[in-house]
C-alpha cells in the first residue's frame, strides 16, 4: 500500500532566470504607467506566492489569474513536473487497513452516530469507516479567524468554514480531532486502493463510504478564493516533533487525489475524526 508525499521543489532554474523573474521589483509606476505597473506588481506577488507553495494547484491558480503571464512557461513546466513526479512511501504496518471495510451501494446499512457541537449547538452526523468515525460534513464552527468562501456567510453554513493552519489543529469539537496522514491513507485505501478515480467516487456525495467530501474550494495564501465546484482541500496533520499541516486535494474535475505542502495562511476545510 502506498501513500503520496510531496516532492521537493525544482531548483533547475539558472541564477540568471531567477534574477530576471524578480527584476520587475524595480519597476517605477512613473516610468511604466500606473495601471501597467500595478498589474506587474500583482503578477509578481502572485508568482512569488505560487513559488513558495510549490504545488501544482498553486501554479494552476496563478495561470488562471494571469493566463498571459511572462511566467507561463515556467508555471506549466512546474505543473508537469509536479503531476509526473509521484514520490511514494510504503504505509507502515501500524497504518495498515483493518479487515472491516465499507463496501457496496450507498443504501447499505452502516454504523452511524450523531452529535452536537457544544460551541454553537450545530448538529453533525458521522459514519464509521474501518475502525474510525468520520464526520459526514465539513466543520462549520466559525471563529473570528475563519473564512467563508467568497466572504459570503452562506457558504460557511452549506460547505463549512475554511480554516488557516493556525486554527486547524485545535478547531475540532471536544472528543474529535484533525485527521493525521495515517488517517487519510486508511480512508483512501478503503475507498479504492491506489485508484484515485475510485477513491473520489467512493468519497464524493452519494459514494459508498457516505463520507460526502465536497468540492468546496479554498482560500489561497494571497486571499483569493479558488476551486469551488472543482476540488475540495482538507487539512491533515503530519505528526513529528512539531505538528505540521498538509493539504489533501480531492480534485473532482481532474479525477486526482494528492497530498501537498501548503502555506499556513491557506484556508481549507476540516473533517474531524472521533478520538
Amino acid at each position: 500500500r502506498l501513500a503520496a508525499v510531496s516532492a521537493r521543489p525544482d531548483t533547475s532554474e539558472t541564477e540568471g532566470q531567477i534574477a530576471e523573474n524578480v527584476e520587475i521589483k524595480s519597476t517605477d509606476p512613473r516610468q511604466e504607467g500606473g495601471a501597467q505597473a500595478d498589474t506587474l506588481s500583482a503578477e509578481l506577488r502572485a508568482w512569488q506566492g505560487a513559488r513558495r507553495q510549490n504545488t501544482a494547484i498553486a501554479y494552476r491558480d496563478f495561470l488562471e489569474e494571469f493566463p498571459e503571464s511572462r511566467y507561463r512557461s515556467l508555471a506549466e513546466r512546474e505543473i508537469r513536473r509536479l503531476d509526473q513526479v509521484s514520490v511514494l512511501e510504503p504505509v507502515k504496518e501500524e497504518d495498515a487497513l483493518p479487515d472491516q471495510q465499507i463496501k457496496g451501494p450507498a443504501t447499505a446499512e452502516v454504523d452511524r452516530l450523531s452529535f452536537t457541537d457544544p460551541r454553537d449547538q450545530r448538529a453533525y452526523d458521522a459514519v464509521r469507516i474501518g475502525d474510525q468515525y468520520w464526520m459526514t460534513s465539513n466543520l462549520a464552527y466559525l471563529p473570528d479567524a475563519g473564512y467563508c468562501y467568497d466572504d459570503q456567510k452562506v457558504y460557511c453554513h452549506t460547505n463549512g468554514v475554511l480554516y488557516p493552519w493556525a486554527l486547524a489543529p485545535t478547531v475540532c469539537p471536544p472528543g474529535w480531532r484533525l485527521p493525521t496522514r495515517a488517517d487519510w491513507n486508511r480512508l483512501l485505501q478503503t475507498a479504492g486502493p491506489d485508484k484515485p478515480d475510485l477513491q473520489l467516487k467512493g468519497l464524493a456525495p452519494g459514494g459508498n463510504s457516505q463520507l460526502n467530501l465536497t468540492p468546496s474550494g479554498q482560500r489561497n495564501a494571497l486571499g483569493n478564493y479558488v476551486g469551488f465546484g472543482d476540488r475540495g482541500s482538507y487539512w491533515g496533520a503530519v505528526m513529528g516533533e512539531e505538528i505540521e499541516g498538509s493539504l489533501w486535494q480531492f480534485d473532482f474535475s481532474r479525477g486526482t487525489v494528492s497530498e501537498e505542502r501548503a502555506h499556513p495562511e491557506v484556508g481549507a476545510s476540516c473533517r474531524c475524526v472521533k478520538e
